[in-house]
């Protein structure tokens, strides 16, 4: 690098202040992209957004499950058919006997009431649907999956299977596109 400099016939200080320069506007072109693509509303429910940013419209977190979870997050579509994604993270924290999936139930805009099984990866990177005592405790990150609501209906995500022996906390997220 100083050679470089030394070649263009610039001072250390001047590069210094240049990278300094680049770098900050590598930052704002990183958290501009991740803004695109993560919500940017963290403050809990709402539906406002800069045209084409995710807005979050429905949070819910639910902890020390032993059982199903009916409704851990749940949204009514507006006056127009939407898109949304749909989202969640678990954490078993004890695992003995177990297998359940979490799932979000809407209408699809052909009126078809719909229920996908959402997908999670684990710490190394594998994908699973259900989440098992085959694969233990530990997290289960969410994979975002996109969904087109008919309006006026609901969108809820919730926890169903077997829960013999097992302790998590999940939550979940729906976010307008």
């Amino acid at each position: 690098m100083i050679a470089l400099l030394k070649s263009l016939g610039g001072s250390w200080e001047q590069a210094r202040g240049d990278l300094r320069a680049d770098l900050e506007h590598l930052e704002a072109a990183i958290n501009q992209q991740w803004s695109t693509a993560l919500p940017v509303n963290r403050g809990g429910t709402g539906t406002t957004a800069a045209v084409g940013v995710p807005a979050t419209v429905a949070i819910g977190r639910s902890t020390t499950n032993t059982a199903a979870v009916a409704s851990v997050a749940t949204v009514t579509v507006g006056a127009t058919d939407a898109s949304y994604f749909v989202v969640a993270s678990v954490l078993v924290t004890t695992s003995t006997t177990h297998n359940f999936t979490v799932t979000a139930a809407y209408t699809d805009e052909s009126s078809s009431a719909r229920t996908l099984t959402l997908t999670f990866s684990q710490v190394g990177g594998t994908l699973a649907a259900a989440i098992t005592n085959a694969l233990g405790a530990g997290p289960y990150m969410g994979v975002p999956l996109l969904i087109r609501c008919k309006a006026s209906t609901p969108i809820t995500i919730a926890t169903t299977g077997t829960f013999t022996t097992v302790t998590y906390h999940v939550e979940g997220r729906i976010l307008q596109v």
